[in-house]
């Protein structure tokens, strides 16, 4: 999750950025963007980027884009210390495995300023 351009080769590789999103428009309507100049060069690079590397854009505030409860592993570094605990908790319950696990790296989780990391099971994250 929020793989940027730390794309894992063999993984499912997901963003949520608007570039993300972007990268799933026809390069033409893309390029007309660019020349027009409502997409910057540094944005087009990375949306280019993201569509040679297949990267699905997802939005992990909304309903997840695979089954409920079938991932196994996930990883995340920088991208959960963007929401609350309870969005965290909501995101991680709705998508891991019974046997999941998920891996982060993070500023997080209490506010303060520290570089975090950590791996926890799918019932780390049960109600």
């Amino acid at each position: 999750m929020g793989c940027g351009q730390t794309f894992l080769e063999g993984w499912i590789n997901c963003d949520g950025s608007l570039s993300a999103r972007l990268s799933k428009l026809p390069q033409a309507l893309l390029q007309l963007a660019r020349a027009g100049g409502l997409v910057d060069q540094r944005n087009f690079s990375f949306i280019q980027f993201l569509r040679t590397h297949d990267v699905a854009p997802v939005d992990v505030l909304k309903a997840w884009p695979f089954s409920s409860e079938s991932i196994d592993l996930i990883y995340t570094s920088h991208m959960i210390d963007c929401f609350s605990e309870k969005q965290i908790q909501r995101f991680f319950r709705e998508c891991l495995s019974p046997v999941g696990l998920c891996g982060w790296l993070g500023w997080m989780l209490n506010g303060k300023c520290r570089t975090t990391s950590r791996i926890t099971t799918a019932a780390d994250w049960s109600a």
